[in-house]
Protein backbone atom coordinates (compact mmCIF):
# COMPACT_ATOMS: atom_id res chain seq x y z
CA UNK A 1 0.00 0.00 0.00
CA UNK A 2 1.33 3.56 -0.77
CA UNK A 3 0.86 6.27 1.28
CA UNK A 4 -1.64 7.81 -0.31
CA UNK A 5 -5.02 6.53 -0.27
CA UNK A 6 -6.90 5.83 -3.77
CA UNK A 7 -10.18 7.26 -3.67
CA UNK A 8 -12.35 4.07 -3.75
CA UNK A 9 -10.10 3.66 -0.45
CA UNK A 10 -11.09 6.69 1.02
CA UNK A 11 -14.77 5.88 0.12
CA UNK A 12 -14.59 2.36 2.33
CA UNK A 13 -13.09 4.12 4.85
CA UNK A 14 -15.89 6.69 5.20
CA UNK A 15 -18.23 4.14 5.45
CA UNK A 16 -16.85 2.39 8.66
CA UNK A 17 -16.54 5.69 10.24
CA UNK A 18 -20.57 6.34 9.27
CA UNK A 19 -21.42 3.01 10.18
CA UNK A 20 -19.63 0.58 11.86
CA UNK A 21 -21.66 -2.62 11.16
CA UNK A 22 -20.14 -5.18 8.78
CA UNK A 23 -20.87 -8.07 7.50
CA UNK A 24 -17.94 -10.32 5.50
CA UNK A 25 -18.15 -14.22 3.83
CA UNK A 26 -15.24 -15.91 3.09
CA UNK A 27 -14.45 -18.23 0.15
CA UNK A 28 -12.19 -20.83 -0.70
CA UNK A 29 -12.10 -21.45 -4.16
CA UNK A 30 -13.76 -25.05 -4.93
CA UNK A 31 -15.38 -25.06 -1.73
CA UNK A 32 -19.55 -24.36 -1.27
CA UNK A 33 -19.56 -23.84 2.39
CA UNK A 34 -18.68 -20.60 3.40
CA UNK A 35 -17.54 -18.34 7.19
CA UNK A 36 -20.45 -15.87 7.47
CA UNK A 37 -19.21 -13.42 10.33
CA UNK A 38 -20.85 -9.97 11.53
CA UNK A 39 -19.71 -7.32 13.57
CA UNK A 40 -18.18 -3.97 14.08
CA UNK A 41 -15.28 -2.47 12.24
CA UNK A 42 -13.25 0.11 13.78
CA UNK A 43 -10.09 1.75 12.15
CA UNK A 44 -6.55 1.93 14.39
CA UNK A 45 -3.63 4.16 13.18
CA UNK A 46 -1.59 2.40 16.38
CA UNK A 47 1.92 2.56 14.93
CA UNK A 48 2.91 -0.78 16.53
CA UNK A 49 -0.03 -2.35 14.90
CA UNK A 50 0.32 -1.29 11.72
CA UNK A 51 4.19 -1.75 11.95
CA UNK A 52 3.10 -5.79 12.02
CA UNK A 53 1.17 -5.52 9.01
CA UNK A 54 4.14 -5.36 6.62
CA UNK A 55 3.41 -5.88 2.81
CA UNK A 56 6.35 -5.15 0.48
CA UNK A 57 9.02 -3.75 2.67
CA UNK A 58 6.09 -0.65 3.79
CA UNK A 59 3.67 -0.84 7.50
CA UNK A 60 0.01 -0.61 6.67
CA UNK A 61 -1.24 2.95 7.41
CA UNK A 62 -4.60 1.90 9.32
CA UNK A 63 -5.75 -1.42 10.78
CA UNK A 64 -8.98 -2.70 10.24
CA UNK A 65 -9.99 -4.54 13.87
CA UNK A 66 -13.37 -6.69 13.42
CA UNK A 67 -14.81 -6.97 16.77
CA UNK A 68 -17.26 -10.31 15.52
CA UNK A 69 -20.54 -10.70 16.96
CA UNK A 70 -21.78 -13.61 15.12
CA UNK A 71 -19.93 -16.65 12.91
CA UNK A 72 -21.29 -19.12 11.38
CA UNK A 73 -20.79 -21.30 8.63
CA UNK A 74 -23.19 -21.47 5.88
CA UNK A 75 -24.42 -24.41 4.12
CA UNK A 76 -23.31 -24.88 0.20
CA UNK A 77 -26.74 -24.97 -1.48
CA UNK A 78 -26.60 -21.11 -3.13
CA UNK A 79 -23.26 -22.12 -4.44
CA UNK A 80 -24.74 -25.41 -5.90
CA UNK A 81 -27.40 -23.83 -7.94
CA UNK A 82 -25.38 -21.62 -9.06
CA UNK A 83 -22.69 -23.43 -10.41
CA UNK A 84 -20.00 -20.10 -9.00
CA UNK A 85 -16.98 -22.59 -9.19
CA UNK A 86 -17.71 -24.16 -12.94
CA UNK A 87 -16.37 -21.87 -15.55
CA UNK A 88 -18.78 -23.49 -18.18
CA UNK A 89 -21.09 -22.33 -16.42
CA UNK A 90 -20.05 -18.44 -15.75
CA UNK A 91 -21.07 -15.48 -17.70
CA UNK A 92 -18.86 -13.96 -20.17
CA UNK A 93 -16.62 -11.05 -18.19
CA UNK A 94 -17.81 -7.77 -18.03
CA UNK A 95 -16.10 -4.45 -17.66
CA UNK A 96 -16.74 -2.33 -14.67
CA UNK A 97 -15.74 1.29 -14.32
CA UNK A 98 -15.13 2.05 -10.96
CA UNK A 99 -14.31 5.75 -12.48
CA UNK A 100 -18.01 6.20 -13.71
CA UNK A 101 -19.43 4.69 -10.36
CA UNK A 102 -17.23 7.16 -8.42
CA UNK A 103 -17.96 9.93 -10.75
CA UNK A 104 -22.08 9.12 -9.91
CA UNK A 105 -22.17 9.27 -6.65
CA UNK A 106 -20.02 12.95 -7.37
CA UNK A 107 -16.91 12.15 -5.95
CA UNK A 108 -14.94 12.19 -9.74
CA UNK A 109 -15.23 14.35 -12.73
CA UNK A 110 -16.91 12.60 -15.96
CA UNK A 111 -13.72 14.01 -17.98
CA UNK A 112 -11.46 12.29 -15.03
CA UNK A 113 -13.49 8.91 -15.47
CA UNK A 114 -10.99 7.47 -18.18
CA UNK A 115 -7.56 8.53 -16.31
CA UNK A 116 -8.82 7.04 -13.25
CA UNK A 117 -10.02 3.85 -14.84
CA UNK A 118 -6.60 3.61 -16.82
CA UNK A 119 -4.66 3.99 -13.00
CA UNK A 120 -6.74 1.31 -11.67
CA UNK A 121 -5.50 -0.85 -14.34
CA UNK A 122 -2.19 0.25 -13.80
CA UNK A 123 -2.88 -0.74 -9.96
CA UNK A 124 -3.78 -3.72 -11.20
CA UNK A 125 -0.17 -4.64 -12.54
CA UNK A 126 1.63 -3.25 -10.05
CA UNK A 127 -0.15 -2.91 -6.51
CA UNK A 128 -0.82 -6.39 -6.10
Amino acid sequence: MTAQLAVNDKLSLQNILANPKVGLIFLLPGTGETLRVSGEAELLDDRALCESFVERGKPALLVTRVRVTQAYFHCAKAFLRSDLWNPAAWARPMKISFGEEIAEEGGLATSAIGEFDAAVQQRYKTDL
